[in-house]
């Protein structure tokens, strides 16, 4: 049996959260409906859901948004897109993260992908302005967490602006996360959301190890706003996706190239 596209699986998700968003609770049967997919198809779009924690089974057979202010519909599009790879490439990342180090985090969805593995290291002290991180990270004992206070830029459920980047360089860190919304290899990173290039820039400014977090279809493109040379970024991390060229060409900029397979 053929598997289903990724982006449709993402597409039809994002047309669920959108519809729940104005009803208080549907059931399958009537996303069903309205989707023109079986029940099947769903109930497993809807246990990936539940997973993540984007809806709640609000009584027997029936299921609403999750409301918590943690939670924003509209970042769906965005999480969602290439989260596969993004969870490959944390799962690669989180071996670059000891215990005793002291970790930034930026507060892009892929870094938050990583967060989520570090239920695997002890002893480490985490700086992020990823507002989502924290709610993952509650019950982790032996971790020591400090968000770092300022404006908040509701579109993307983290904190930004110069508050932000004066608290995030106060620290000295052994390694700092960060991804972009475009890699290439003349040019480094880039990103479209320019409000949060300035947090990021701070976490490298005082960083021993920069790392790229980077999935394979960022790769090769750029974006808007160009913010951090390729010479600057100690390791990236991809997805198996890339290219033998690109794997190349990012060796060849003496960069240190993991690719999760």
């Amino acid at each position: 049996m053929a598997r289903t596209p990724l982006s449709e699986i993402e597409q039809r998700n994002a047309k669920t959260l959108e519809y729940m968003h104005y009803r208080t609770s549907v059931t399958v049967e009537e996303l069903a409906q309205f989707l023109k997919v079986s029940e099947v198809t769903v109930r497993r779009d809807l246990n990936y859901l539940l997973n993540e924690k984007m809806v709640l089974r609000s009584s027997v057979g029936r299921y609403s948004l999750n409301e918590d202010p943690s939670f924003d519909a509209a970042l769906f599009q965005q999480y969602s897109s290439h989260h596969r790879e993004k969870v490959s490439i944390a799962h690669a990342a989180i071996a670059l993260i000891r215990p005793g180090m002291v970790v930034g985090m930026d507060s892009s969805t892929t870094v938050l992908e990583l967060a989520k593995q570090l239920h695997q290291v002890n002893n480490v002290t985490i700086v992020t302005n990823n507002l989502f991180i924290p709610a993952y990270l509650s019950g982790h004992q032996s971790l020591t967490m400090f968000l770092a206070g300022g404006g908040v830029y509701l579109s993307q459920n983290s904190t930004e602006g110069v508050e932000v980047c004066r608290a995030i360089s106060g620290f000295h860190f052994d390694a700092v996360f960060l991804s972009a919304n475009a890699f290439d290899c003349r040019f480094g990173m880039s990103n479209t959301d320019y409000p949060s290039v300035d947090a990021k820039l701070a976490y490298a400014e005082n960083a021993e190890q920069v790392v790229a977090l980077i999935d394979s279809s960022k790769i090769g493109k750029r974006a808007g706003k160009l913010f951090f040379p390729a010479a600057r970024i100690h390791t990236l991390v991809t997805d198996g996706g890339v290219k033998p060229e690109q794997e190349e060409e990012i060796r060849a900029c003496g960069i240190d190239l993991i690719v999760a397979r």
